[in-house]
């Protein structure tokens, strides 16, 4: 009797099975290792995704409080020029402006940010303020922002450049220079109108603090900077104090870029040789801009020490299983 001649040896058969125990062991690491690198990467995404939707939410925040202060400052203003409130040059002229400095305090103080109500004449000489150390003070509105209309007419709220000093009377023109770091700062608005054929100026002093204080409350200051723009990008106010006033906020492909889409998102953008998360709002009533930038590197920080725990799990794990298949074999 003949042996079947396709029948494997004992040898024969060993040697095919360990092939094919090292084979699957292989598999098996390789399979491992990409699940693991497969999901480090995917929390990653997670991550970024998840610190620019926080972005995006800030952004909207901040514009939506900007455009509600803003607001509320020029229906103030507004309501100064009232029929029944009306504050005309001839009662500016009586009684020591005893009346309409009263009547500029009982607006102001229902408003918390605002430091003081002014009005003005032509030229930007202080008549009447809820605060008395602003008179005779003169205040050049002729750069504030959206410029007047062709006929010189600007019955509509305009934004001025921030001005150091706690109000209009001892305050100036803040420069790149000048960092907010430890001093006090005013944003000056204005409208203008006619009153019985005089030219007058209705002014705010609003206080920048009040919207700091709110930012700094919803922001982890380590991570996040959050910076309100002119429209032309120079930088108004930060909750980075170390900035300089009316210094470029963004370069200008990407100012032109925000101009055009006004809400906008970029996963990474470049600035001081450092990568950021950015997301950007144009308000939709005023020429500001509000930027959030969240420092990629604290961002991913977490994941980084995540991912480290994964591949070091990941790491005895396989050794294990690489260990016990190794004596298996």
């Amino acid at each position: 009797m003949s042996s079947t001649k396709n029948s494997l040896t004992p040898g024969a058969h060993a040697r095919s099975l360990t092939r094919l125990l090292i084979g699957l062991q292989l598999l098996l690491a390789l399979a491992i290792i990409g699940g693991a690198v497969a999901n480090i990467y995917s929390l990653r995404r997670e991550a970024l995704a998840r610190h620019l939707d926080t972005a995006r939410r800030q952004a909207a925040m901040v514009e939506e409080q900007i455009t509600q202060t803003l607001n509320l400052t020029d229906l103030s203003l507004r309501s100064l020029v009232d029929p029944d409130e009306q504050l005309t040059p001839h009662r500016l002229e009586r009684g020591g402006n005893s009346l309409t400095e009263q009547a500029l305090k009982r607006v102001s103080r229902r408003l918390l940010f605002l430091r003081s109500l002014s009005i003005a004449n032509a030229d930007g000489r202080i008549r009447a303020s809820s605060n008395p150390e602003n008179l005779g003070s003169q205040l050049n509105t002729n750069d504030f922002q959206p410029a007047r209309d062709p006929d010189g007419r600007a019955d509509f709220l305009r934004l001025g450049a921030p001005r150091e000093g706690r109000d209009l009377a001892d305050s100036r023109t803040a420069t790149p220079a000048s960092p907010l770091l430890g001093k006090s700062m005013i944003f000056p608005v204005a409208r203008e109108t006619e009153s019985e054929g005089e030219h007058q100026q209705l002014i705010a002093a609003i206080n920048p603090d009040y919207f700091l204080n709110h930012i700094l409350r919803h922001i982890d200051p380590e991570l996040t900077t959050i910076d309100i723009l002119a429209y032309d990008g120079g930088l108004l106010l930060s909750s980075d104090e170390y900035k300089p006033l009316g210094s470029p906020g963004m370069a200008a492909d990407l100012l032109s870029s925000v101009q055009q889409d006004e809400i906008v998102e970029r996963p990474e953008i470049l600035r001081d040789d450092k990568a950021w998360l950015a997301a950007f709002r144009v308000s939709r009533y005023f020429p500001l801009i509000v930027q959030v930038t969240v420092d990629r590197d604290k961002a991913l920080a977490q994941w980084q020490t995540d991912s480290r725990e994964t591949l070091l799990m990941t790491g005895t794990a396989l050794l294990l299983l690489l260990s016990l298949t190794g004596l298996l074999i």
